[in-house]
C-alpha cells in the first residue's frame, strides 16, 4: 500500500494552502435568534483537533481513491488516529498519527512524543485498534504552529457571527511534515519520567529531511522494546543507541 503515502504525500500542498487561507476561529453557537462565536483560545488540545480536522479530507479522499477503509481511533487513548486497510484482516495496515506542537518563534527547535513504549510495541493488543503485527507502516503527520498567547484572555469573550472578522486565529505560520514513525525517533524518552518514546530535537527541516538516527524499523522496535524506564536500570542495560548497538551487535 505504498501507494497510499505517496499519493497523501502529494497532497500536502493542499493542507498548507487550506490551513493558510481558512483559518478557523472558533466554535459557533446557533439558535433560531442569534448565531455567535467562541474563539478557539490556546489551548493545545483543542488546536491538535483543528488541524486534525483540517487535514481529514485528504486522507478519506487518498483512501477512496486507493479503494481502501479507514478506521479512526474508538477510544481516546489509542493508537492509532487512522488506520488505513484493504479489509478488517488486511495483514498489512498502515498507522497515521496526527502530532501536534507549537513554538513561540520561527526556526525554533521543538520536539514530540511518539507513543509509550511499554504498551502495544511490547503487548501487540494493549492500547491499539488491531494487534500490532497487522501493521505495516506507521507514518506521522506533524503540524507546527506559532501559538499566540495574547489572545488566551480574549478567548472567553464570544462575538455575533456578523463581526466574525475580527476574531483573530490563535495559530499562525503552520507548518507540517510526514514521515515515517521511526525515522523522527530518537533514542531518549520524550517527557520526564513517562514511559513515551521521544522524537529528535530539531527544526522543521530537521523532521522533513534530516536522515534517520535508526537504521532501521526493525532496529527501532528492537531498541524501544528493551529500553528500561528508569536511569538506574538503564545503566545496565543501554542508555542511547550506541550502547545499544555494542551490546546487541547490530
Amino acid at each position: 500500500m505504498g501507494s497510499f503515502s505517496d499519493s497523501f504525500q502529494s497532497l500536502l500542498p493542499i493542507i498548507e494552502d487550506r490551513i493558510k487561507n481558512l483559518p478557523v476561529k472558533g466554535f459557533i453557537a446557533s439558535s433560531k435568534f442569534e448565531d455567535i462565536i467562541f474563539p478557539l483560545g490556546s489551548d493545545t488540545k483543542v488546536l491538535g483537533t483543528v488541524f486534525e480536522l483540517l487535514s481529514r479530507k485528504e486522507v478519506y479522499e487518498v483512501a477512496n481513491k486507493e479503494k481502501l477503509l479507514i478506521k479512526e481511533a474508538s477510544r481516546q487513548n489509542f493508537y492509532p488516529d487512522f488506520t488505513i486497510m484493504r479489509s478488517e484482516t488486511d495483514l498489512e495496515k498502515i498507522a497515521l498519527d496526527i502530532k501536534t506542537t507549537y513554538i513561540t518563534k520561527r526556526n525554533q527547535k521543538f520536539k514530540f512524543t511518539l507513543g509509550s513504549y511499554t504498551s502495544f510495541l511490547r503487548n501487540p493488543t494493549k492500547n491499539i485498534e488491531y494487534n500490532y503485527k497487522e501493521y505495516k507502516e506507521h507514518w506521522v503527520l506533524g503540524f507546527v504552529y506559532q501559538r499566540d498567547t495574547s489572545k488566551i484572555s480574549a478567548s472567553h469573550i464570544w462575538h455575533p457571527y456578523e463581526k466574525r472578522e475580527r476574531i483573530k486565529p490563535a495559530y499562525s505560520n503552520v507548518d507540517l511534515f510526514f514521515r515515517q514513525k521511526w525515522e523522527i525517533a530518537s533514542d531518549s524518552a520524550g517527557s520526564g519520567n513517562t514511559a513515551n518514546i521521544g522524537s529528535i530535537y530539531g527544526e522543521i527541516s530537521d523532521f522533513k529531511n534530516k536522515l534517520p538516527l535508526f537504521k532501521s524499523e526493525k532496529e527501532f522496535e528492537a531498541y524501544w522494546r528493551s529500553y528500561k524506564r528508569t536511569a538506574l536500570e538503564r545503566e545496565t542495560n543501554y542508555r542511547n543507541i550506541k550502547e545499544f548497538r555494542q551490546k546487541y551487535d547490530y
